[in-house]
């Protein structure tokens, strides 16, 4: 379990961070106080009647974010609302309303 607290951490919260310090609990603050992110996720909502057209969806956009954007291969969640996410770990942080943007970019 350390290992994957570990690791967490590393991909996904800001150095300086809480949750960074004394590890994330069941829900990490993403976001800095100056309002900068490491993490950006992206949901897959199952819509009625959609089996596997959701997952090949979620999979086309995880292999896009790679070939496209150069992105590492994103972690994927499964959502208590139904669906999945895509966790995107970024290598600087960035200003969550460019994250908001890029992401309502894809949905495009």
């Amino acid at each position: 379990m350390d290992k994957l607290l570990s690791e967490l951490t590393r991909l996904y919260l800001l150095p300086d961070s809480p949750a960074a310090q004394t590890g994330p609990g069941p829900a990490a603050d993403l976001v800095s106080a100056a309002g900068f992110t490491r993490a950006i996720a992206i949901p897959f909502r199952k819509a009625p009647g959609e089996d596997a057209q959701h997952w090949e969806r979620l999979c086309a956009v995880a292999n896009g974010l790679q070939a496209d954007f150069g992105f590492p291969a994103p972690a994927v969640s499964v959502a208590s609302t139904g669906g999945f996410m895509l966790w995107l770990s970024l290598a600087a942080p960035v200003p969550v309303a460019d994250a908001r943007r890029f992401v309502a970019g894809l949905g495009r």
